[in-house]
């Protein structure tokens, strides 16, 4: 049995942004991403631009699922 709001569902337009919010804050502290925008405020303000716009191109060529809210997402992308 799946707990309320988190039965998971195809990615919609309307998702995007609150996704590319949590993705913002799942990588915010993971090695690669830090390497990347070593400056924490930095991150923030860039890493949600960046997650949109791969979001985008998800939508466009490949498959994500995500919940209520967009707290979680699985994303694929062909090769």
């Amino acid at each position: 049995m799946t707990p309320e709001g988190l039965t998971p569902r195809g990615l919609r337009r309307a998702d995007i942004g609150p996704v590319a919010e949590s993705l913002t804050r799942a990588f915010a502290r993971e090695p690669f991403h830090q390497w990347m925008v070593p400056d924490a405020a930095a991150w923030a303000d860039r890493a949600p631009r960046y997650f949109k716009s791969y979001l985008k191109m998800i939508l466009r060529d490949g498959y994500a699922d995500t919940v209520a809210g967009g707290a979680a997402a699985a994303l694929w992308l062909t090769p």
